[in-house]
C-alpha cells in the first residue's frame, strides 16, 4: 500500500469518526482558512458561499450538524442580536490537529 493511499484511509477514518460529509469539510476549511486570514464569518456569509452548496443545505450542516458536533459556536452581535457568528469550537481544534497528524504518521 501507498503512503497515499495509508493518509487517505485515515482521512476518511476521521471523516466517519466525526460524521462529516463532503461539505462539512468544505465549510470547515473556507473557516479556517477565513479565520487564519483574521477575518470573521457570520452565518449568512457561510450560506453565499454557493459553490461549496446551496443556502439550504449550507444552513443545516452549520446549525444542526457542526455546531452540534462543538466544531463551530455561534455568537450574537452585542449590539444586533439578528447578526450571528460564527467562532471555532472546543472541537476544531482537536479535529485539525488530527488532520494534520494524517501526514506526520
Amino acid at each position: 500500500m501507498m503512503k497515499q493511499d495509508i493518509q487517505f484511509d485515515k482521512l476518511l477514518t476521521l471523516t466517519k469518526k466525526y460524521k462529516l460529509n463532503l461539505v462539512d469539510l468544505k465549510l470547515i476549511s473556507y473557516a479556517n482558512t477565513c479565520w487564519n486570514n483574521g477575518d470573521s464569518i457570520r452565518v449568512t456569509d457561510l450560506m453565499k458561499q454557493h459553490e461549496i452548496a446551496s443556502p439550504s443545505t449550507i444552513h443545516s450542516r452549520v446549525t444542526e450538524h457542526l455546531i452540534g458536533k462543538d466544531l463551530f459556536v455561534i455568537t450574537k452581535n452585542p449590539q444586533d442580536a439578528r447578526e450571528k457568528f460564527i467562532v471555532k469550537g472546543q472541537m476544531f481544534k482537536t479535529l485539525l490537529d488530527e488532520i494534520s497528524n494524517v501526514d506526520n504518521d
